[in-house]
């Protein structure tokens, strides 16, 4: 395991510290749950676990990676669902999170697939951890434009 691609909860609430101070994150927080579940509009699967996202990041579902027989899309696709996202570019460090650390991981292939290999660390804990802790800020709706 290369400890350097995976973030913890500190760093997620350094990234979102920064936001919130009108500061420029040093990496941006990319979100690969669904949009609803972003938004706040879903209700979380896990019991105790808040609906919305992390002020500062950004949505990217995984499924917008994907072709319709689950294969991924071709670099420039993925490349322009990013950016369609607001997520800076191609050198712009990345921390991605999902619902519990999986989903992440196939924007990591995505990403490594499109030229931006390590560029994304996971973060584990992701919105189980975030999420589920009443204390971590918490915005709701769409992502503010880039």
């Amino acid at each position: 395991l290369d400890a350097s691609l995976v973030a913890d909860l500190a760093k997620v609430r350094s990234l979102v510290d920064a936001f919130q101070s009108g500061a420029a994150p040093a990496q941006t927080l990319v979100d690969a749950r669904s949009q609803a579940r972003f938004e706040g509009v879903a209700k979380e699967a896990r019991a105790g676990c808040r609906s919305g996202h992390a002020p500062g990041s950004r949505s990217v579902p995984f499924d917008r990676v994907l072709q319709a027989d689950g294969t991924m899309r071709p670099p420039e696709q993925v490349a322009a669902v990013f950016a369609e996202a607001g997520v800076p570019g191609v050198d712009a460090p990345l921390v991605g999170s999902c619902g519990s650390g999986v989903t992440a991981a196939v924007l990591a292939l995505a990403l490594e697939h499109a030229g931006r290999a390590s560029l994304l660390e996971i973060y584990d804990g992701s919105w189980a951890e975030y999420g589920g802790d009443e204390s971590q800020p918490l915005a709701t709706g769409p992502a503010p434009p880039a």
